[in-house]
């Protein structure tokens, strides 16, 4: 089985739902994001579901996944050059 199937598959349990529409390509994002890791796609899933139950989303949409699955942005004075 695919990731994206399980993923799919996991969220539809979780929606209680027996096929979960996915019109933010949410699915398919997590499963790039994962990059052939299982464990990282269900840790992933998990937690944007625990942040999506918290601030009581009633979907899972593009921007909760960004904001719960993007590494935090480098501040410029860490990223720049020493002179």
């Amino acid at each position: 089985m695919e990731l994206g199937a399980i993923f799919a598959q996991r969220v539809a349990t979780a929606q209680r739902q027996a096929d979960a529409p996915d019109p933010f390509g949410i699915v398919r994002r997590a499963a790039c994001h994962a990059q052939g890791n299982l464990r990282a796609l269900m840790n992933m899933a998990g937690e944007l579901l625990a942040v999506a139950a918290r601030q009581e989303a009633r979907q899972i949409d593009e921007k909760l996944f960004l904001e719960t699955c993007s590494p935090p942005a480098e501040s410029k004075a860490a990223g720049g050059r020493r002179r």
